[in-house]
């Protein structure tokens, strides 16, 4: 089973073994601020971050390291969805 949810639309797609559905999140949004969407995540997916973030540390070559180039491909606005880019 997977999700794949764009929280700035609240709009998603759900897969469950079967088919694909759509998922729209409804909330109230005061002061007009976004509310933060907490997913907790199963044991299984913890262990399969872990090891993305290690397979990621272990196949990077320092010194090839071309942060311009990888700003080309990966733009600091998605960062912060991105495993590998999140804090220890």
């Amino acid at each position: 089973k997977w999700l794949i949810f764009d929280r700035k639309r609240k709009f998603g797609l759900y897969y469950n073994y079967k088919t694909v559905e759509i998922v729209e999140i409804q909330t109230e949004v005061k002061n007009s601020q976004m509310p933060s969407l907490f997913i907790q995540l199963t044991d299984d997916e913890t262990q399969f971050q872990e090891l993305w973030k290690n397979y990621f540390k272990s196949t990077g070559i320092a010194s090839r390291k071309n942060t311009k180039l990888h700003l080309q491909h990966v733009p600091k606005r998605y960062w912060k969805d991105l495993i590998e880019k999140q804090p220890d």
